[in-house]
């Protein structure tokens, strides 16, 4: 179900042109929550691990319900589902953690699945509409390649606003 970039935004190309370069990743990581595909920067993103080796946290944050061991670092797992409201979340084959190195601070972000690493030009990332961009300050633009649309979030903003007082700092 993918849309032509008209039919996605209205914004003229000059507006697309005039972004900030900076928002614009090397490279973005595409994940996905149910149905829905987003992208994060994939510089970020240390390791990629099977969702089997976690440790639950009887008195965990709400969005924070796990750690896990990695690399001798007790890291906390945000469920990205729980994070964006998505119901709760079902675990499967597919479901993975994305290590992040995020704020000097290792998190894990627990994932449906991962489809690829994907190369952006400004061209490709559409701005948000203004009233989305103002309620969701992690959010950055629209992404688009010859086969998907997803959200790209910046993921330092996210990590911010989510609740992660048990992580490790990097040492």
């Amino acid at each position: 179900m993918n849309a032509s970039p008209h039919a996605i935004s209205s914004i003229s190309s000059q507006a697309v042109a005039d972004m900030p370069p900076m928002l614009l990743p090397p490279a973005c990581l595409i994940f996905s929550l149910g149905t829905k595909k987003f992208g994060l920067d994939a510089g970020k993103v240390r390791e990629l691990l099977q969702y089997d080796a976690l440790t639950k946290l009887a008195d965990g944050a709400q969005v924070i319900e796990d750690v896990v061991v990695w690399r001798g670092n007790v890291v906390p797992v945000v469920d990205m589902r729980i994070r964006f409201n998505f119901g709760m979340p079902s675990y499967d084959a597919r479901t993975c953690i994305l290590i992040l190195e995020v704020g000097g601070r290792y998190i894990g972000m627990a994932v449906d699945s991962v489809a690829k690493v994907v190369k952006l030009t400004q061209q490709d990332i559409k701005p948000l509409p203004a009233g989305v961009a103002a309620a969701a300050s992690c959010l950055l633009g629209l992404g688009m390649d010859e086969e998907d649309n997803f959200i790209l979030i910046d993921i330092d903003k996210l990590m911010q606003i989510t609740d992660v007082h048990a992580n490790q700092k990097l040492s």
